[in-house]
Formats: C-alpha cells, structure tokens, sequence
C-alpha cells in the first residue's frame, strides 16, 4: 500500500489504480510525476540549480509551482474556472489542492471525471513546454479522445 493509501483511505484506490491504467502511457506518465511532486517545473529545476529562473514562463509574475502551474497562474485562469466548473457540475465537492491531485469526492461517473483532470493535466504541461496557455478546445478535444479510446487507432 502506498502513502497516499494510507494518508486518504476514504478513497477507492483500486478503482483510482483502474482508471490511471486505461490511460495512454503519456499522459499516465504525467499523472504520476505531478501527484509524486516530479514534474520538473521552474521552481523545481531552481532547486537542484539555483542559478535556473524559477519563475512561471507564462506569466512572469511568480515562481512555477505544481499549483500556480495548473490553478494558480493568472493566465491559466479561464481554463481552469471551466475545468472547475465542469468539475463542479460533476459533483466534485473538493478543495482545488484535492481536485487536481483527483480526490473528488462522491462524483457520479468517475471515469469522466478522472479523464477531464487526466486530459487538463497532460495538455497545460504539454502547452507549458511549448511555452504558451492551453486552449478549453484542447482539452475537450483529448478528453473526448480519453472517453473514445477506440477514436485512437480509427483512421
């Protein structure tokens, strides 16, 4: 059993585990470096280097945390207010620190759930590496493709 088991045994970890794995190994790879807390973001890399910038590269306002990263940058902000009111609409009643982690709470279809933060996640660490914000339509677009793993390999 893992930490996290441990620390929030009120969760349904294998059915959490049964979503992770029917996941594409990309984005199940970036799920698991963002909730183990290694996703090599600025303020990250300037802790093993402190000569590295550890500001956001999208705002330039305040140092690239996990949370300022996905929730907290004022130019992420539109896609995650609808990334959040779609959560919310779901049923998820958690606090922002526990939805991105994916601690929902009892939401009514958990796989939809779990592939919306799985495809916002992937796609706003997609989009920083490429230095600009994600876009709503893309992560709509993955989520659709999550929800239709057929969609994948159609031509």
């Amino acid at each position: 059993m893992g930490k996290l088991e441990i620390l929030r045994p009120n969760l349904d970890w294998s059915r959490i585990w049964k979503e992770t794995a029917a996941l594409p190994t990309n984005i199940r790879e970036t799920m698991f470096l963002f909730n183990q807390r290694l996703l090599p973001t600025r303020t990250r890399c300037h802790r093993l280097d402190p000569t590295k910038d550890e500001k956001c590269p999208i705002c330039n306002q305040d140092p690239e945390t996990d949370e300022h990263l996905m929730y907290q940058c004022p130019e992420r902000l539109n896609v995650w207010s609808w990334l959040e009111g779609i959560m919310r609409q779901k049923g998820c009643r958690s606090s922002k620190e526990d939805l991105i982690r994916g601690h929902f709470g009892p939401v009514g279809n958990l796989r939809q759930t779990f592939t919306l933060l799985a495809a916002y996640l992937f796609t706003t660490w997609k989009a920083r590496n490429n230095l600009r914000v994600p876009r709503q339509e893309e992560v709509e677009s993955l989520w659709k493709t999550l929800r239709h793993p057929r969609s994948l390999f159609s031509p």
